[in-house]
């Protein structure tokens, strides 16, 4: 091994202690007030790495931004709330199904049909882990820009 591969471990190593550090933080913390310690929520997100957002991680940081809500008894943020456009799930058959509220635990997905869809024919949940993995993430990106944008800094 030369000396610029030598480097490169002990800096790796280094990196993995500070990581341990922040996480140990933010797990006594949460990560949003670890995230205020260090510059912001971004600021940690790009300290601990890429291999931190794992969907656990995603879900965790959804639940942490949405308990920061004035909700205080059903916490939950609307995509409205977030100058965002509800996510759909299906439009098909004459019905339409999409994701217009988060919530602690879960999503909300409101049903339409009808006419231009103009009736709500029902409401269900989904939780988190049942989401596909492009609409986590789209969820995960929505309330961090809506946390580091509004909230962060309150």
């Amino acid at each position: 091994m030369n000396l610029q591969e030598s480097i490169r471990r002990v800096l790796r190593e280094e990196y993995t202690v500070r990581q341990m550090k922040l996480l140990t933080i933010a797990s006594k913390a949460g990560l949003l007030k670890t995230g205020e310690m260090f510059g912001g929520i971004e600021y940690l997100i790009n300290m601990l790495g890429d291999e931190f957002l794992t969907t656990n991680n995603k879900i965790k940081i959804i639940r942490e931004v949405v308990e920061t809500t004035d909700y205080e008894h059903d916490p939950y943020i609307t995509l409205m709330d977030m100058n965002e456009n509800p996510i759909v799930l299906k439009d098909e058959d004459g019905e339409l199904s999409q994701i217009e509220m988060i919530n602690k635990e879960d999503v909300t997905v409101f049903h339409y049909g009808g006419y231009k869809y103009s009736q709500i024919l029902d409401e269900s949940y989904m939780s988190y882990e049942e989401l596909p993995k492009d609409v986590l993430d789209d969820i995960f990106n929505m309330v961090l820009d809506f946390y580091t944008g509004t909230l962060e800094n309150n």
